[in-house]
């Protein structure tokens, strides 16, 4: 069941911190009991497919819902506020706005892809997910310590 609420940080074997995920008790669930899990997180479109059943695409959507709660504050909807994502034909409505203007492109795009309503539009598996998210991450530090480097490269050339 993933969702904010069962996400903590804890410390790996180098005593490094890191996202831990607990509370497993879906893992017993049938794969055929496609309401098993927590609304919103709970991927909406399971009972479009053909046979409706769990599988790791909705896996991936419930994390790619809890990124994106953790980064606006805010969920996204399909539709009118308050409609059944299923009964929508719409793709999800993100708050773009919130994100930062350098990585809002990067953001839009990975959430557009992570919450598509067609899991076949959605990432192939983990790895590529986390590749894609470890992607904007790397670009965005390299975007960072770029500005940082030119910060200090102008105070070195123009001291006041």
């Amino acid at each position: 069941d993933i969702k904010p609420e069962n996400i903590g940080i804890g410390e790996n074997r180098k005593r490094a911190l890191t996202l831990k995920l607990f509370d497993f008790s879906l893992s017993r669930a049938p794969l055929d009991n496609i309401r098993a899990g927590t609304p919103p997180y709970l991927d909406p479109f399971l009972v479009n497919r053909l046979p409706a059943r769990w599988d790791l695409h909705a896996e991936r959507f419930a994390a790619g819902m809890t990124l994106y709660e953790l980064a606006t504050g805010t969920l996204p909807t399909w539709g009118s506020a308050g409609q059944d994502p299923a009964s929508s034909d719409e793709e999800a409505s993100l708050d773009v706005e919130r994100f930062d203007a350098s990585v809002r492109d990067a953001l839009a795009t990975f959430f557009a892809r992570v919450l598509h309503r067609d899991h076949t539009r959605r990432f192939d598996n983990a790895d590529e997910m986390y590749l894609a998210w470890k992607d904007f991450l790397g670009s965005r530090a390299t975007r960072d310590k770029r500005k940082r480097d030119k910060c200090e490269l102008n105070s070195d050339t123009h001291p006041t």
